[in-house]
């Protein structure tokens, strides 16, 4: 048995660091995709109130023009204020969903020692 580990340790090894390195990726990737969205609601946010600002400076110069700027501005204001209870549910479902994997994972891999088995089972 000592024999078999020794002779497929290197095998196993570059199989770890791969795995390793795909967990470390998937982090950054999720990470990138979380600082993707929030910069775009704010990006957003800001185009909604310079849009709204440059509305009020130029409506008196061209009424037509200061009111579609407004127009603009108060939508996506409006739009993103919509948008805010599903963007809560959607991240406590994310993290709802992560957390129900990580405990799923967990258990897979953490084996149980004795003492939590016999509790699990009523014993003392």
């Amino acid at each position: 048995m000592i024999l078999l580990a020794l002779l497929s340790t290197p095998v196993t090894i570059p199989i770890a660091i791969v795995a390793a390195a795909l967990f470390v990726a998937g982090i950054a990737v999720t990470g990138a995709l979380i600082i993707t969205v929030v910069s775009f609601f704010f990006a957003a946010i800001v185009t909604g109130v310079v849009s709204f600002v440059v509305g009020l400076g130029t409506i008196i110069e061209s009424f037509w023009t200061g009111l579609f700027y407004l127009g603009i501005g108060l939508f996506v204001i409006g739009f993103l204020i919509m948008l805010v209870p599903a963007v809560r549910a959607i991240v406590s479902w994310l993290i709802q969903g992560v957390t129900t994997f990580s405990r799923w994972l967990y258990k897979k891999i953490v084996p149980t020692n004795r003492a939590e088995q016999n509790r699990k089972r009523g014993r003392r």
